[in-house]
């Protein structure tokens, strides 16, 4: 019998370290929002010495978030043709099997609290950190930022060879 899986991450749709679902979603909100205040000082009559100037900011506001909506959304395409690329170049390979050694290390830094996990399914050790680092980009999601990953799952990892990223976790259902 063939294994059904959970697809809880891949490159095409949720890499980390990049604008997701969750951004795009709060600069509409904040988009929306400021239009709406600029359009609601416009058609009320209020006496403020410096209701031009607020006026200029919401509207300005609404314009650079609305860009970064758009931008948020637009990164998917890259994302894919990243996946294309390292794909048709041989740079990915793949592990199926059972989860292991998982461990979750946390230390308190100056910028906040930063968690690093790593497990191992077959031979193969897998590394990763809630801390972004730019430039790279492999699943990143730890315990403290929503990761569910854990010893005893059955998953498929895709990963870039050299350095053995995740781009895609499946976990079985």
């Amino acid at each position: 019998m063939e294994r059904a899986y959970y697809v809880y991450w891949s490159l095409d749709d949720a890499a980390g370290n990049t604008f997701g679902l969750t951004e795009a979603t709060g600069f509409l909100t904040l988009s929306l929002a400021l239009l709406f205040l600029f359009l609601y000082l416009k058609r009320n009559k209020i006496t403020y010495d410096r209701k031009n100037e607020l006026m200029v900011l919401t509207l300005g506001g609404a314009l650079i978030s609305g860009l970064l909506f758009g931008f948020s959304l637009g990164d998917t395409s890259e994302k894919k043709d990243r996946y294309a690329f390292m794909k048709e170049h041989d740079l990915l390979d793949s592990v199926e099997g059972v989860i292991a050694n998982f461990k979750i290390d946390c230390r308190e830094t100056r910028g906040g609290r930063r968690c690093t996990e790593s497990f191992d399914v077959g031979d193969t050790h897998f590394y990763y950190s809630d801390y972004p680092i730019v430039g790279v980009y492999g699943f990143d999601r730890t315990h403290q930022n929503g990761g569910i990953l854990n010893n005893g799952m059955y998953a498929r990892i895709l990963f870039i060879k050299e350095n053995n990223r995740m781009v895609k976790i499946e976990l079985e259902k």
